[in-house]
């Protein structure tokens, strides 16, 4: 897996893209689109969550347990934001608990001068107000910084902020900027609109890329495209409702996280993305997962060098995205060979052959891929895999139905001719029920699941499934598990 602390929008929105956090007693990894993976203690999965701006920005070690998700802007055509109060504010006093990071002064209250107000805020209320950021979807606020601010009323000059009300620095607010009146969101259809821009790395502003096409595909396959303005933003109005799967790819050796993105009507949506150079990508043709909810399991993408080509040889892995694309962001120059697994790599437990590129299980007929100085090696994209592999949706849920918010699951596989299961993938959820594995189709599989516990939750509470055993094979419908029975002791 390849590492990267990346927040996504630096309107400080980890959502539809990759993300990684690293604070104290948290570890984070970024995953496939949308999915913010930690470990505190315990291992937990975040899906489509939306991080604590300044927080994320810094680093801070204020980070709080947050569970929201916002791709809406600010609109005031909708309730969620007409109901609200929202206008323009410098901070001009830091009253909290101050923090200094990276230089910046940050405090979750705050004094602010208000600059321009929108609606919501009476007109009998005083020129300065009282941010409060306080709550565990709060925010912070930097010492000096001008905000865009969506807020609920509290006592007389005081304005309850969280961070799913996308209040943000104006210098990251394009996108809420441009759509506050509800113009550009208007029917019929919807809007798909966002920033393309540089991760943010620790400056005060970012790159946006003009001039960029990116390219969506409806689910009949009707394709649609979108070239971002000088502002870095692109827009696509009056969509038809349902869902959209952006290319990752850009056109200057350059790709986006791709994934799913819904249009509802009337209402514009935030797709803003980073950008990452990338010296090899490809695509796994004939592998596409199934369409619907949850987290979903994609094959590991291995570049193994040779050795004697090679300075300081190491394999490098990455997952391939939902649509089957993958990226590697950084390889040293010399000669590889570009390889496909499941989850996990094949052993003398799991007798898989690795699949080399253009499509083969025979290494010495595996085409050798050559990276010089420039980095820049090129596009490889794999034939039908020998191995097809199946995702194996799964919807975990207690026996009354309702679904586990905490989880995980394993699944393991029968070989031909070996009665001992195998592990082969394993997943976990948080906040949802749904959730995906991967698996190979035509085998006989089986599955078990948990609940994840929290650091020092009493390990009674713990539940369990019994092993469900399943076929996989392509566009499988979701496996419903139950956690019916207390789970043994030790396990």
């Amino acid at each position: 897996m390849l590492f990267r602390s990346m927040y996504e929008n630096p309107t400080f929105l980890a959502q539809k893209s990759l993300l990684s956090v690293k604070t104290n007693a948290i570890l984070s990894f970024r995953n496939k689109n949308g999915w913010l993976v930690s470990k505190v203690m315990t291992v937990m999965l975040i899906r489509d969550a939306i991080a604590l701006v300044s927080l994320l920005a810094s680093g801070s070690s204020l980070l709080r347990a947050c569970e929201c998700a916002n791709y809406t802007p600010i609109q005031k055509t909708l309730a969620e934001y007409s109901d609200r109060a929202v206008f323009t504010a410098r901070i001009v006093q830091l009253t909290g608990k101050v923090e200094t990071l990276g230089g910046k002064r940050h405090s979750i209250l705050a004094r602010a001068v208000t600059l321009k107000r929108y609606w919501g805020l009476p007109w009998y209320w005083p020129q300065a107000v009282v941010l409060d950021g306080n709550g565990p979807c709060g925010t912070e606020f930097e010492a000096g910084e001008e905000y865009l601010v969506s807020g609920d009323l509290g006592r007389y000059g005081v304005v309850h902020v969280q961070l799913c009300s996308r209040t943000m620095p104006i210098r990251f607010a394009k996108v809420d900027l441009r759509t506050l009146d509800g113009s550009h969101c208007a029917a019929p259809g919807g809007t798909i609109l966002g920033v393309l821009h540089s991760p943010p790395t620790g400056q005060r502003s970012v790159q946006v890329y003009p001039g960029e096409t990116l390219a969506l595909t409806d689910a009949e396959g009707k394709r649609y495209n979108a070239t971002t303005d000088a502002d870095g933003i692109f827009e696509l109005r009056n969509l038809p409702e349902g869902s959209y799967l952006l290319d990752p790819r850009l056109t200057t050796n350059k790709y986006t996280p791709g994934g799913a993105i819904q249009v509802r009507k009337g209402i514009c949506v935030d797709a803003s993305r980073f950008t990452f150079p990338y010296v090899i990508t490809g695509r796994i043709s004939g592998f596409k997962p199934p369409a619907g909810e949850g987290l979903l399991e994609t094959p590991s993408v291995e570049l193994v060098p040779l050795s004697s080509r090679v300075k300081d040889p190491q394999t490098l892995i990455t997952r391939a995205q939902a649509d089957g694309n993958f990226f590697f962001e950084e390889v040293p120059p010399g000669e590889y060979l570009l390889g496909v697994n499941l989850t996990v790599a094949p052993s003398a437990r799991i007798p898989l052959l690795s699949t080399y590129y253009p499509g083969t299980t025979d290494r010495r007929k595996a085409a050798r891929i050559s990276v010089g100085k420039e980095r820049v090696a090129g596009s490889f994209d794999f034939v039908p895999m020998h191995a097809a592999l199946a995702n194996v949706p799964v919807i975990v849920t207690f026996p009354d139905g309702t679904l586990v918010p905490r989880w995980y699951a394993a699944l393991e596989v029968a070989w031909a001719g070996n009665k001992r299961w195998t592990g082969i993938d394993y997943t976990m959820g948080w906040s949802t029920g749904w959730g995906g594995l991967i698996g190979l189709a035509g085998h006989r599989h089986r599955i078990v699941a948990h609940t994840a516990l929290e650091y020092g939750a009493d390990e009674a509470t713990d539940r369990c499934s019994d092993p469900i055993e399943i076929d996989a094979k392509p566009d499988a419908k979701p496996v419903r598990i139950v956690l019916n029975h207390r789970c043994a002791a030790g396990r």
